[in-house]
């Protein structure tokens, strides 16, 4: 029972400590940590544990919590991979998925505080994600879907409903991002149909500002804009705390499209904006300088 009554102190500590230290810029690298400490925390329980239900259960939230930190989900210490981190969510359901089974378990040896407060780890993570991203996130009705998702997360949580919560959390993220750049994430498509399919009506007609490419990239990437009729264009970008680094355009253009080559082989390594203005109408999206 001592073993037990530790392990839920490293966890509180674990989350206060990160809630203390970190600002909004690093709650993602904060939900690594916790991640980080929920899995140190399943390998000492696998350890001592003897009951075979248990085991089963155990050892798979370990496999499903260490696929869910792989690297190459994570774009940088505070954002995961658009591209692919749609996945660290679905191995998260799978480790709450097996945490409850451990709860369930009336033959058990692992009490079920202590699974509980591993679940609650997990979801602290999962949501601190998911709030990142809408702290990142452009005003837009995608944005304000974000966070009415976040908070529907909050309830699916409040009611013991986990596995609806993170579902919640992730479609907060990718909300999120598409409130920031639509076509970033356009591979997830599958994943959540509705959204793109929202954005696309609220897109204005007269411009298109489409993904820089490559994305994330080094030292250079072109960010393609169309037109659909002659308007005066700006087009600037931004570093993560709002501070102007480039003037890539700002003159009259006719109706076409448009590639411009963004150099910032000067820049720290980082996440961008790129705001394109056309008229009255305003876009953005991000880019991730990797060097």
């Amino acid at each position: 029972m001592k073993l037990f009554t530790t392990v839920r102190l490293v966890l509180v500590f674990a989350v206060c400590f990160i809630f203390t230290q970190t600002t909004s810029a690093q709650f993602t690298t904060g939900a690594y940590g916790l991640k980080q400490t929920a899995l140190n925390t399943l390998q000492l329980i696998r350890a001592f544990a003897t009951e075979k239900q248990d085991i089963k259960r155990l050892d798979g939230a370990i496999e499903n919590l260490t696929s869910s930190l792989d690297l190459s989900l994570w774009l940088d210490d505070s954002h995961l991979n658009p591209l692919t981190g749609v996945d660290a969510f679905t191995d998260e359901k799978k480790v709450i998925s097996n945490l409850q089974g451990i709860v369930k378990n009336k033959k058990g040896t692992v009490p079920d505080e202590v699974a509980i407060d591993l679940i609650n780890t997990v979801l602290t993570a999962d949501r601190l994600i998911a709030a990142v991203a809408i702290a990142e996130g452009a005003p837009s009705k995608q944005l304000e879907k974000a966070n009415a998702l976040l908070a529907k997360g909050d309830e699916n949580w409040a009611n013991g409903k986990y596995g609806n919560a993170i579902g919640n959390y992730k479609k907060a993220w990718l909300r999120a991002l598409k409130s920031v750049n639509p076509a970033l994430v356009s591979p997830l498509l599958d994943e959540d149909e509705e959204i793109e399919a929202e954005l696309a009506a609220e897109s204005p007609a007269s411009f298109t500002l489409l993904a820089a490419y490559p994305n994330p990239f080094n030292p250079s990437t072109t960010i393609q804009y169309e037109l659909s009729e002659p308007t005066h264009v700006s087009l600037k970008v931004y570093d993560i705390a709002g501070r102007e680094v480039a003037n890539l355009v700002n003159e009259e253009k006719a109706a076409g499209s448009y590639n411009v080559r963004f150099d910032a082989g000067d820049l720290p390594s980082g996440t961008y904006f790129y705001r394109l203005h056309a008229g009255a109408l305003v876009q953005t999206h991000r880019m991730v300088l990797l060097k």
